[in-house]
């Protein structure tokens, strides 16, 4: 069923094995497609491999179906940008902003949207570049991209 190899994703995630979480994600998207637990795990372990348009992808579809949620924005905004689509990134976490403008997630994916933008910050390639070279004098910075990431990893 789905959700076994759901679970199997989550569990080979949480070994650190983003590969083996890919594989079981993907049978599981295969076997319930468009389900959003699993579509939002798998975005999440694409961005954590570099494989931004496949995240984009499941995160549009994601989005197409729940427009107004926050959430969901939010992602599609980082899966934007990784994919080095900084202008869609920025439009998107917009929207999510507009209805959750207190969303400390939002709040942070549009600084590092911002950051990238005006050139003070690498574009990402992956979700783990956003870990790295945080912007000097700004030391709440490693508590928002912990709630970041455990977005995607719930």
């Amino acid at each position: 069923s789905w959700t076994v190899q759901w679970l199997l994703g989550k569990a080979w995630h949480a070994l650190g094995d983003a590969q083996r979480a890919a594989s079981a994600l993907e049978r599981a998207n295969e076997i319930e497609p468009g389900h959003d637990a699993v579509a939002r795990e798998l975005a999440g372990v694409y961005l954590e491999l570099g494989r931004a348009d496949e995240a984009v992808s499941l995160a549009e579809a994601a989005v197409s179906t729940e427009p107004q949620h926050a959430d969901l924005l939010a992602n599609l905004a980082l899966a934007y940008l990784i994919a080095n689509r900084p202008e869609a990134a920025r439009k998107t976490i917009d929207a999510a902003i507009q209805i959750a403008a207190d969303d400390p997630v939002s709040q942070a994916v549009r600084r590092v949207i911002a950051e990238v933008q005006d050139g003070s910050r690498p574009a990402p390639q992956n979700l783990m570049d956003i870990q790295t070279a945080p912007p000097k004098g700004n030391p709440t910075w490693g508590q928002r991209v912990k709630r970041l990431l455990q977005r995607f990893q719930r």
